[in-house]
């Protein structure tokens, strides 16, 4: 069994010696979230099989035939254009489920509720995992499958909202007093899907600014919950850079980025989360051969973290500590010392803010652009 410490998941053992998996996810088109229900193909079940409801074979043979509905149906949302392109992709997907068929079907046997809501409210986040990276490059089939599973086992247990359907969205915070319009979000956007199970966004209105998206995983041996962070990254518009600088000045000095990922913290210390992981540039999702070498931001995210006080962790992964260190007063320049301390008074009262509110929080829905 390869070492913890560089973060391998830790394959785990099901029913009759089956392995489970992790997964991800290829560039999908916005619009194809609205083909779920008429790609349902007749006659297959949109929910697993009860485990006992059937004995033994029987019970392996309809999780087989409800698994084929599945497949079908990410099939029709992964490669839905009629070109030769996406016939191939279909080919290919097809042939790894039949390679991974075993294991696909005892995970969703046994898989967690929360898992199974997500196969049925968007399959290919799940099927998709066979043949693309999630969050790690160099993880294997069996890895991305295994943090996936992870991943929905703990949202499931987590207080107040959680699970919650993926065209919804939680709005932490709503910060008009900070900039007009401005919102922390957690939503599931279905294009950040391969980057981690859930994503927090800086919203101004209904214009998604910045995002960090993220999966959790259960730490080795069962000693608590690692949250590791997949993406951040922004927006390419024309207006995008001077809304930044708008942002940075509102929120005391804080990038966008920076704020993300202070306010990934609070949640982080407020689930309890053991350690907290940021992937190392070099094992971006995008690194992975099934893009060619196309790259989907310019950021460094090895100087991402070390700015934000990380260190290399292993291979594959930074170390971020859960608590940003703050500066001393004597140690800041007299011109600056009143920025400093209205911006740590910002997140104190940030941190407030969100832990309130988030165990009665209602999921909602409003535009994304």
């Amino acid at each position: 069994m390869t070492s913890p410490s560089i973060l391998r998941p830790v394959p785990v053992v099901l029913q009759g010696g089956v392995v489970a998996m992790t997964g991800t996810f290829h560039v999908l088109e916005e619009s194809s979230d609205e083909s779920l229900e008429p790609a349902v193909a007749a006659g297959y079940q949109s929910q697993p099989p009860a485990l006992g409801s059937v004995p033994g074979f029987w019970t392996k043979v309809v999780s087989f035939v409800w698994m084929v509905g599945l497949v079908s149906r990410a099939l029709t949302r992964i490669a839905f254009r009629q070109n030769m392109g996406h016939l191939k992709l279909r080919v290919r997907l097809l042939f790894a489920t039949l390679c991974h068929a075993p294991q696909v079907g005892a995970l969703f046997r046994q898989g967690p509720p929360a898992l199974q809501r997500i196969a049925r409210e968007r399959p290919e986040t799940v099927i998709g995992p066979l043949l693309w990276p999630y969050l790690c490059a160099s993880w294997s089939v069996e890895e991305r499958l295994h943090c996936i599973s992870d991943h929905y086992r703990i949202i499931g247990g987590l207080e107040g909202p959680f699970p919650f359907a993926v065209d919804e969205r939680l709005v932490l915070a709503t910060l008009d007093e900070v900039f007009p319009g401005l919102r922390i979000v957690i939503d599931q956007p279905l294009w950040l899907i391969r980057e981690g199970g859930l994503t927090l966004s800086l919203f101004v209105d209904d214009f998604r600014a910045y995002s960090l998206a993220f999966s959790f995983m259960e730490a080795p041996m069962s000693m608590g919950i690692y949250c590791l962070i997949g993406s951040v990254q922004g927006r390419s518009t024309s207006d995008a850079m001077e809304l930044y600088r708008q942002l940075t000045k509102a929120a005391h000095g804080l990038r966008p980025r920076d704020l993300l990922i202070e306010l990934c913290r609070i949640l982080c210390r407020h689930w309890e989360v053991k350690r907290l992981l940021g992937v190392r540039d070099s094992e971006r999702y995008d690194r992975h051969p099934f893009f060619g070498g196309k790259t989907a931001t310019a950021q460094d995210y090895d100087a991402i973290w070390q700015d934000r006080g990380g260190v290399l962790d292993n291979p594959y992964f930074y170390f971020l500590p859960l608590a940003a260190e703050r500066r001393d007063e004597a140690d800041i320049k007299p011109n600056k010392r009143s920025l400093y301390r209205g911006r740590y008074r910002f997140l104190d009262q940030l941190e407030v803010e969100v832990t309130q509110r988030l165990p009665s929080l209602q999921p909602q829905w409003f535009a994304d652009r």
